[in-house]
């Protein structure tokens, strides 16, 4: 027994959304490798996400042939269910000649074989004929008009379906078989590594300039106390170099300050350009 139409097309549709979910989760997987440092893996991941594209038009391609077969099998259907709406039509309202004729020859034989009596007996208890029941009539030319709507609408689908085909065969026809550009890959993987590096030296220089402003604020603050104790001397002397320790303690907490400031600038530059450099690769693949 060959596969059902409609197995074929669930299955089809089954495998495309398959590798469209694989496509979103290997775009997360890539950002989140990108942090990390296992190159292999980023260059892995890479490969397979370039490899999808072509594998996704041969699962869509699949899916439009699966989708062709199963609207021609509907449209089998919706035909087959037409020719009995109109062979029912006949039977309940056949065409006047042929009632005609039908009544004439009934009639030709009842005079020849049954006694007039008898014969309206018959024609009493007799059914009335299919033609002239009340709303059968119109039920079934309702019938025959909505199956013909409904081959009308099955033969679109079928056009549509099979424009579809064509149009895939050619894409996949013009995609081919690329192989993996693996030199492409690690080059990549490699800048990647590289911006990784610059977010590191960035992290680096903003601690050593917080490590910085920290001392240069604790110096100021000693300066202060050694000031506020030479105040209370007599010493002018040591008045005058505690003033000086502590203005040469606070101008250092300007460019401890400003160097921690331009170190946290420099972490966010290099996040974004590790950002942008994943965005860029994943936006270039079809």
């Amino acid at each position: 027994m060959p596969p059902d139409p409609y197995e074929r097309l669930q299955a089809a549709r089954t495998a495309v959304k398959a590798l469209k979910d694989e496509r979103s989760l290997l775009s997360v997987r890539l950002v989140e490798l990108a942090r990390a440092s296992d190159e292999e893996a980023l260059v892995e991941a890479s490969m397979r996400l370039d490899a999808l594209p072509v594998e996704l038009l041969r699962a869509e391609l699949k899916l439009a042939r699966a989708d062709r077969q199963a609207a021609k099998a509907t449209l089998q259907a919706a035909e087959a269910s037409l020719a009995r709406a109109m062979a029912n039509v006949r039977d309940v309202n056949p065409l006047p000649d042929a009632t005609v004729k039908e009544k004439l020859e009934r009639a030709a034989e009842g005079d020849d074989e049954t006694p007039d009596g008898e014969q309206a007996e018959q024609d009493e208890d007799a059914e009335p004929p299919p033609g002239d029941t009340p709303g059968l009539v119109d039920a079934a030319k309702a019938r025959r008009g909505a199956d013909e709507q409904w081959v009308r609408e099955c033969r679109l689908a079928v056009e549509r379906a099979e424009q579809r085909v064509r149009a895939l065969e050619e894409a996949v026809a013009e995609a081919g078989r690329p192989e993996p550009d693996e030199p492409a890959h690690r080059a990549f993987a490699k800048r990647i590594s590289e911006a990784r590096d610059a977010i590191e030296q960035a992290r680096t220089a903003n601690s050593q300039a917080e490590l910085d402003l920290m001392h240069a604020t604790e110096l100021a603050k000693v300066a202060l106390d050694g000031l506020l104790a030479a105040r209370g001397g007599t010493d002018w002397r040591a008045l005058e170099s505690a003033r000086q320790a502590r203005a040469d303690a606070a101008a250092a907490v300007g460019p401890a300050w400003e160097a921690m400031r331009c170190g946290g600038l420099r972490i966010a530059r290099a996040d974004y350009e590790l950002d942008r450099l994943v965005e860029e690769w994943i936006a270039a693949r079809p």
